[in-house]
C-alpha cells in the first residue's frame, strides 16, 4: 500500500529512491569540449571571430563583453485550485449519436454502492448533441440530478473541451468521486479529468473493498491480470475507471425521476482540437463487449480468408460477436476493433469460443472472465485449455463445420 500511497502524495522521505548518478564519461580527442552551462542561466557562447576581407572585424579579445545579468528563475508550475469536496460522486455518462452507451450502467452501479456506504448523493454528467433519449433514461437510475450539456459543439467527441466541461461540473456539486468505464472513451478522458482536479487516478477497477483509514479501497488487475492489487488514493478527489464486465449494470429504481439540470457557462471548444471523421465501423453484428457470445479466432486459422470462412458460419449460428487474438490481428487477418486482450477490448460474455488460440497471457487477460470458455485447438499443450469449461483437441477446419452443423440442429 505504501507505493500507491506513494504516487498519490503519501509517503515518507525514506522511502524515495536513492537517486544514482552516471558515471563521468571521457571525451574523445576527436570530441570538441562544450562549455559549462549554469542552472539557471545557461552561457551564450560567442560567435567565433571572422576574418575580413575589406575591414577587421574585433575579436572577443579586444572588445569586451559586458557581464549578463541574472536570469530571473522559472516560474513554478501553476497549482491545482482544491475541490471544496462534500462527499458526493459524479459519473460520466457515455453517449454517442444521441444515445447511452449501456457501459455507463456498470459506472452507476459503482457510484449507487459508494453512495450507500458514505450515505451520500451521485449524479450524473452526459455531454453531447440531441441527448434528449439520454438524458431521459439516466433520470431512471436513482442520482439525485442528470447534468445534461446539450450543445451541437460537443455533438463529437474531443477530450480535451470534454474533460473542462466534466472537471467545471464537478467542482461545482463539490464531487469527492468521478467515475467512468474503462472504454477507449474513458481511458482518454478521465486521465484529463484527474489532472484538472489535482485528483489521484484508479485504473480499471474490477472491485470495491472495505475502507481502509476512511478511504475506499479498490481492488485493479496489474501484469496481465496476474497481479490483483488493492490501491486507494490519498487525494481529496478520486477518478476511477471501472471495468464494466466486472460490475451488474445498475438497473431502474422505483422512485421519482431524478432531476435534470442543464449546465450553464460552458465554454466553448477552441481551436487546439478541431473534430475531423470518425470513421466507424459498421456492422450487424452485436457489439463486442456487450455481446452475450462471442466466437473469436487465432492465428492458427493461418490468413483472412480463413479466418472470415470459419468464424463468420460460427458466429451466424449463435448469433455472436466475433473477436480475434492479437497475433490474428497483427497478421492482418481482421481488423484492429476484434482485437480481445490486454491491448484490445476486454470482455466478460456468457460464452466464449476459442478457436486456433493458443491462449497467450496477454489475451487471457481479456476474456477470462467469460462465464462458460470453450476452446478448439490441435495442440493439447496449449495454455487456452488451462481455463476452458470445455476443451476439443482438434484440427479447427475440421471441428469448426461440425461445430456449426450442430448448433444449427440443436437451435432448429
Amino acid at each position: 500500500m505504501g507505493f500507491w500511497k506513494k504516487i498519490f502524495g503519501g509517503g515518507s522521505d525514506a522511502e524515495q529512491p536513492e537517486e544514482v548518478k552516471a558515471p563521468p564519461v571521457e571525451a574523445k580527442e576527436e570530441q570538441v569540449e562544450t562549455p559549462a552551462v549554469e542552472a539557471e542561466a545557461p552561457a551564450v557562447e560567442s560567435a567565433p571571430a571572422v576574418e575580413a576581407k575589406e575591414a577587421p572585424v574585433a575579436t572577443e579579445e579586444s572588445a569586451p563583453v559586458a557581464d549578463a545579468a541574472p536570469a530571473a528563475p522559472a516560474p513554478a508550475a501553476a497549482s491545482v485550485e482544491a475541490v471544496d469536496t462534500n462527499g458526493s460522486i459524479l459519473v460520466v455518462a457515455e453517449c454517442s449519436g444521441g444515445g447511452l452507451n449501456p457501459g455507463t450502467l456498470s459506472a452507476v452501479s459503482v457510484a449507487r454502492k459508494l453512495a450507500e456506504t458514505d450515505g451520500t448523493a451521485f449524479h450524473v454528467v452526459a455531454i453531447g448533441s440531441g441527448l434528449g433519449d439520454a438524458g431521459a433514461e439516466l433520470t431512471g437510475y436513482g442520482a439525485a440530478t442528470v447534468q445534461v450539456v446539450d450543445n451541437a459543439d460537443y455533438a463529437n467527441y474531443l477530450a480535451a473541451p470534454y474533460a473542462a466541461v466534466v472537471s467545471q461540473v464537478a467542482r461545482e456539486l463539490g464531487t469527492s468521486f468521478v467515475i467512468g468505464v474503462a472504454s477507449t472513451f474513458g481511458k482518454d478522458l478521465l486521465p484529463r479529468v484527474a489532472v484538472r482536479l489535482g485528483a489521484g487516478m484508479i485504473s480499471e477497477a474490477i472491485a470495491v473493498c472495505d475502507k481502509e483509514n476512511g478511504k475506499h479501497v479498490f481492488r485493479r488487475p496489474m501484469w496481465a491480470g496476474n497481479v490483483l492489487a488493492d490501491v486507494q488514493a490519498t487525494t481529496d478527489v478520486t477518478v476511477l475507471s471501472v471495468r464494466g464486465t466486472d460490475f451488474d449494470k445498475a438497473a431502474k429504481t422505483d422512485g421519482s425521476a431524478s432531476e435534470t439540470v442543464t449546465v450553464a457557462g460552458v465554454q466553448t471548444p477552441g481551436d487546439a482540437q478541431q473534430f475531423v471523421n470518425f470513421a466507424k465501423t459498421e456492422s450487424e453484428r452485436p457489439e463486442l463487449t456487450e455481446a452475450s457470445i462471442v466466437v473469436a479466432g487465432g492465428r492458427g486459422l493461418k490468413d483472412g480468408e480463413n479466418f472470415f470462412s470459419i468464424m463468420e458460419p460460427l458466429a451466424d449460428s449463435m448469433e455472436a460477436a466475433i473477436g480475434a487474438s492479437r497475433a490474428a490481428v497483427d497478421a492482418g487477418f481482421c481488423p484492429n476493433d476484434f482485437q480481445v486482450g490486454q491491448t484490445g477490448k476486454v470482455v466478460a460474455p456468457d460464452l466464449y469460443v476459442a478457436v486456433a488460440i493458443s491462449g497467450a497471457i496477454q489475451h487471457l487477460a481479456g476474456m477470462k472472465n467469460s462465464k462458460t470458455i470453450v476452446a478448439i485447438n490441435k495442440d493439447e499443450e496449449a495454455p487456452i485449455f488451462q481455463i476452458a469449461d470445455y476443451g476439443l483437441v482438434a484440427d479447427a477446419f475440421k471441428a469448426s463445420p461440425e461445430f456449426v452443423e450442430k448448433v444449427k440442429a440443436a437451435r432448429s
